[in-house]
């Protein structure tokens, strides 16, 4: 855990050694709110359930330009509770996601860039089910259990207004467990006692994001990752944002979000194990700040 933590910060830091003065400084932009939403999830193997929700949520983007070089970071955070009758405060969406990209330009559109992705959750998370006729909790998740971390060395495409396209051949992608009750029993795809799974293989990462009309955006993000010792699957996430500005503090949201692991094999709803689509989708109307 030191030397992820270790290695994320070197990565932060690591544009501070070029002797090259900004060409500007630091350009930036966040969300911060709270939104009351209704989720539906679908074999999510991070637990949670359907139900209505309190949301809080971080999203912050911070760019800097050199005369040759571009160094841009995206944090996204949301962490929600809910509560439904007698029983207690449950988790119901749970995000924490870092990217961090630095690249020198090629040409106008392109850009030679280092990127490193973080993927985890904040807390624990449960899964709940019906046992002879009683309400059973199952632990599934926790902090870097699992957490997603990719590490690639490759091309940045930024010739379409509100379009950036991160391709590379060459990305190693590590999948933690660090929990040794879920790693004890091979979570996620990591192998029995251990601690993580690495492959290499080749990544896609494109954001779009763009305002459809007057108070009215889209977000969309997409990752697809393929090792080489298994070309014939494809791991996907893709995640899906429309926002709608009421006034300068009140906005609702429609959101989904698909995921496709090849090495995870989880309960679904019907109560089998095995490979599966993960789907949430959450529509919320809340109070958010712009900064």
């Amino acid at each position: 855990m030191n030397r992820l933590l270790t290695l994320l910060c070197l990565t932060l830091f690591a544009g501070t050694s070029f002797a090259q003065e900004p060409a500007a400084g630091w350009v930036t932009k966040g969300t911060a709110g709270v939104n009351f939403a209704q989720s539906a999830l679908s074999n999510w193997s991070a637990g949670g359930e359907n139900s209505l929700a309190t949301t809080a949520i971080l999203a912050y983007a911070a760019e800097q330009k050199f005369t040759d070089y571009l160094w841009t970071n995206n944090l996204d955070l949301a962490y929600g509770v809910i509560k439904q009758g007698d029983k207690g405060l449950r988790k119901s969406d749970d995000k924490f996601n870092f990217t961090t990209k630095f690249g020198r330009s090629l040409t106008p559109e392109w850009n030679l860039t280092f990127l490193l992705d973080l993927k985890t959750q904040l807390d624990a998370g449960y899964k709940y089910e019906e046992v002879a006729g009683k309400e059973v909790s199952t632990f599934v998740s926790r902090f870097m259990s699992p957490g997603y971390v990719n590490a690639s060395l490759g091309f940045d495409y930024r010739g379409i207004p509100d379009l950036q396209v991160f391709m590379t051949p060459a990305t190693g992608k590590a999948t933690f467990v660090l929990d040794d009750k879920l790693n004890s029993v091979g979570a996620y795809g990591v192998k029995k006692g251990e601690n993580a799974l690495y492959e290499f293989g080749a990544y896609v990462n494109a954001r779009y994001q763009k305002n459809l009309m007057e108070n009215v955006s889209w977000l969309s993000k997409l990752d697809l990752f393929s090792a080489y010792d298994k070309l014939s699957y494809v791991d996907v996430n893709f995640e899906n944002l429309l926002t709608f500005k009421v006034n300068q503090y009140i906005n609702a949201s429609v959101s989904a979000q698909a995921v496709y692991d090849d090495d995870i094999r989880i309960q679904k709803d019907d109560g089998s194990i095995g490979r599966s689509v993960q789907l949430k989708e959450v529509i919320a109307i809340g109070i958010a700040y712009t900064f």
